[in-house]
C-alpha cells in the first residue's frame, strides 16, 4: 500500500510543517494516516448504529462493541503496515554499500568515526555485512548501531 503525498513548493508550508523526507515527516504521516482510519471507522460504527430494526438496546451495545474491536485491531493492522512500510522505504533509499561507499559516507553512520571508517575501506571488499565483525573491522555493539543502514554489494 503507498500513500501519494502531493508535491509542494519549497517553503510552503504543508500538513506536518515537515519535509517528508525525514523520520518526523515519516510520523507525522502515519499519524495522519491512523486519524484518517480511526475516523472511518468511528463514521462506519455511527452508520451501523443507524439501523431502523426494532432491536434492543442490549443487542446494540453488544454489537456496537464488536465492532469497535474490530475497527480498532484494523486501525492498529493499517498503522503498523505504513509504519513498516516507510521504514522500509526509508532503509532502502539510505543504504550505505560498504564496499563502494567513501571514508565521509560512511562517517554519517551512527558511531562510525574516522578511524573505523578509514579501516572499512581499508579491509575491502566485504562478502557479507557481518564480515565487518567476524573480520574484526568494527566491534558488535558499533555494527548492531549501523546493520540497518549499511549493504555489501
Amino acid at each position: 500500500m503507498s500513500i501519494a503525498q502531493p508535491r509542494h513548493a519549497p517553503g510552503e508550508k504543508t500538513f506536518c510543517s515537515v519535509e517528508a523526507e525525514t523520520a518526523a515527516g515519516r510520523a507525522c504521516r502515519i499519524e495522519f494516516c491512523m486519524k484518517i482510519a480511526l475516523v472511518s471507522a468511528i463514521c462506519l460504527l455511527a452508520l451501523a448504529g443507524c439501523s431502523r430494526s426494532d432491536r434492543s438496546p442490549e443487542a446494540i451495545r453488544q454489537d456496537t462493541a464488536k465492532v469497535t474491536t474490530e475497527a480498532t485491531k484494523d486501525v492498529k493492522a493499517v498503522a503498523k503496515g505504513v509504519e513498516d512500510a516507510l521504514q522500509n522505504k526509508s532503509t532502502a533509499a539510505t543504504s550505505v554499500n560498504i564496499n563502494s561507499a567513501s571514508a565521509a559516507d560512511l562517517e554519517r553512520l551512527p558511531g562510525i568515526g574516522a578511524v573505523s571508517a578509514r579501516r572499512i575501506v581499508a579491509r575491502r571488499p566485504f562478502r557479507d555485512t557481518s564480515d565487518l565483525v567476524k573480520r574484526r573491522v568494527v566491534s558488535q555493539a558499533e555494527y548492531d548501531r549501523i546493520s540497518s543502514q549499511i549493504s555489501a554489494q
